[in-house]
């Protein structure tokens, strides 16, 4: 419309332009909201623009349902027999797998705690011999013991110990059962650069 056109219009004709102009600003503002990498023509008519708003939010939906699934299945929330912390494998009674060189700073640390010593496995093979680590999956594996402690960069640096924990789904949970605190002396102005 120009000037003398809105002025001589009907009011049914104006409030169906503002109307028309409001429902094409919210479905371009919603459709830079939701639309992500949909296009946009800023010279498309109202119907193709308000087609356009109902894609943006058919994406809009299909990506909310994706990440709230995803993050559903990620969770462990069933999971009882999850073992959280120290506290946790004591309080349910689990034995657990260690390497004979922790176990006695184990037992002092955790007295309550059931610890089976990696040497008392049967040595299926020879190569369990002479890994603690195998050893231990092989204790678990005959169910001598329900979870195992051992260092976490053992595991991280060998790929096949990797998998060998991922297939019998063993993961790293809570705090560290084994701490050694270690001190260096050092001179005052060189603390804040090694400090963290």
């Amino acid at each position: 419309f120009r000037n003398n056109e809105w002025k001589r219009s009907s009011f049914m004709a104006r409030a169906a332009t503002l109307l028309m102009v409001v429902l094409q600003s919210s479905a371009e503002q919603a459709h830079f909201l939701f639309g992500g990498d949909v296009s946009h023509d800023l010279q498309a008519t109202a119907s193709q623009k308000i087609l356009s708003f109902g894609y943006s939010f058919l994406v809009l939906i299909v990506v909310a349902t994706y990440t709230a699934n995803l993050a559903a299945f990620l969770t462990l929330s069933g999971a009882n027999d999850y073992i959280s912390s120290m506290n946790d494998a004591i309080d349910k009674g689990i034995s657990l797998c260690v390497h004979e060189v922790l176990m006695k700073d184990l037992k002092r640390v955790w007295p309550k705690a059931t610890f089976i010593n990696a040497s008392q496995a049967t040595f299926s093979q020879a190569s369990v011999r002479e890994d603690p680590n195998l050893a231990m999956l092989e204790l678990y594996d005959n169910k001598t013991c329900s979870a195992i402690v051992t260092g976490f960069i053992d595991i991280r640096n060998d790929v096949q110990l990797m998998e060998n924990f991922c297939n019998r789904s063993l993961v790293k949970s809570g705090e560290p059962v084994l701490e050694f605190p270690i001190g260096y002396p050092i001179r005052k102005e060189y603390m804040a650069a090694i400090s963290h």
